[in-house]
């Protein structure tokens, strides 16, 4: 029998282990225990939902949460970082593209250690009650902060942050790096401390502006998916090895450019061409390392809006900055982590969320998935629903 596949969204690892009574003792701990010793489920962690619970301030409840999602998972189901899984969309863009030119051994082997550091987290946080996360994870923790950060200033200017984006996207000089500039030499103390600043506050939020973020929504979605595959390209190929492991032939991509991905095909886009100068260059071998990343940024830029992961990533992300402006106030746990969770979910066959904004995104994306595959793809919110739906799933996927 294969198992299925689940991933529990952090609101419903509550449910599991709440402040007041160990996770073994909840219906739904001992339902979940059951189902992963029968093999009939398998759970899924990921980064994101480390970090979340490494940022919980009750050092009892954190210690539960840790210790019950680092059983289910075996000490050992743990995703990568989400910059993997883009990278994994658009390899295949290119492997579709450019038939053999793409192997994924390293890629795997990169993954699996993305994944070590955070089953590490999950496992101090299990193993010590009192773990003093920032110590030891200050690169984990500090992005998340200040990601909330960066999408709390919103709130005080929407309609200048907003078009401000905008123009920097129209204008291809939008990068999210940039806002990070004056946070880079904080300690988490004190991001933490503005992070809760903006927590605290109440915004007075003009109801127009949320028709101004539906105007721009797909300029947004598209400038922010095309900065999000730069960076992951960028923090996935860090060394040149890994990117001549993973993207074996750059000459048959370079001499056959003009070849259209089935996405291009079926929907007759334009290609815009190389550079004469690195075509000649591979053509006589001459070709250096910067002519490689010269050629990866192109592939960037020629397939960031075929990806799916990217869109998914950044719908996500403008649809908790759209609740910020409606509630004018910031969702405490979301903007970047909640894309995160998305991207984690479309991997396992059940998420389990009572978050509704959450859940209803990924009935969106898990219809998609079911109409251009079929597999099995469920949201679920509490345990009446997993039940029926674990049954149902498990007869699906073991073709009864």
């Amino acid at each position: 029998m294969e198992p299925l596949k689940l991933y529990i969204d952090n609101c419903s690892l509550n449910d599991v282990a709440p402040k007041d009574k160990n996770w073994e003792d909840t219906e739904l701990g001992k339902y979940l225990l059951q189902k992963t010793q029968s093999g009939e489920i398998e759970v899924y962690a990921s980064p994101a939902s480390a970090i979340e619970i490494a940022l919980n301030k009750d050092s009892v409840q954190r210690n539960n949460m840790a210790k019950a999602l680092n059983t289910l998972i075996n000490g050992q189901r743990m995703m990568a970082s989400k910059e993997f899984y883009i990278v994994d969309d658009f390899l295949r863009l290119v492997e579709a593209t450019w038939i053999n030119s793409t192997k994924t051994n390293r890629l795997e082997f990169l993954k699996a250690n993305s994944s070590r550091i955070y089953i590490a987290l999950l496992g101090q946080l299990a193993a010590l009650k009192d773990y003093d996360c920032s110590k030891g994870f200050i690169g984990v923790i500090a992005p998340k902060l200040a990601t909330q950060i960066i999408h709390s200033e919103i709130l005080k200017s929407p309609k200048a942050e907003i078009e401000k984006r905008v123009n920097a996207i129209k204008n291809k000089t939008y990068s999210h790096l940039d806002y990070f500039n004056d946070l880079t030499d904080l300690s988490i103390e004190e991001l933490e401390f503005k992070q809760k600043e903006y927590e605290d506050q109440q915004f007075e939020i003009d109801s127009n502006i949320i028709k101004t973020l539906h105007t721009y929504q797909d300029i947004l979605i598209e400038g922010y998916s095309l900065d999000e595959l730069s960076f992951s390209t960028d923090q996935v190929f860090v060394y040149w090895e890994d990117l001549s492991s993973t993207i074996i032939d750059f000459q048959k991509i370079v001499s056959n450019w003009n070849e259209r991905s089935p996405i291009e095909q079926s929907k007759g886009l334009s290609i815009k061409p190389l550079e004469s100068e690195i075509i000649e260059r591979f053509s006589q071998n001459r070709q250096s390392i910067k002519d490689y990343n010269i050629t990866l940024k192109n592939l960037v830029n020629r397939f960031y809006t075929q990806t799916i992961f990217t869109r998914v990533s950044n719908y996500i992300i403008i649809k908790d900055i759209e609740k910020g402006l409606h509630d004018g106030k910031i969702p405490s746990g979301g903007i970047i982590l909640d894309s995160s969770h998305c991207i984690a979910s479309l991997y396992c066959d059940i998420l389990l969320s009572r978050d509704k904004r959450l859940k209803a995104s990924m009935d969106y994306w898990y219809k998609q998935v079911k109409m251009e595959t079929g597999l099995f793809r469920e949201t679920v919110k509490n345990i009446e629903e997993l039940r029926r739906q674990i049954e149902k799933g498990l007869k699906h996927k073991n073709g009864h």
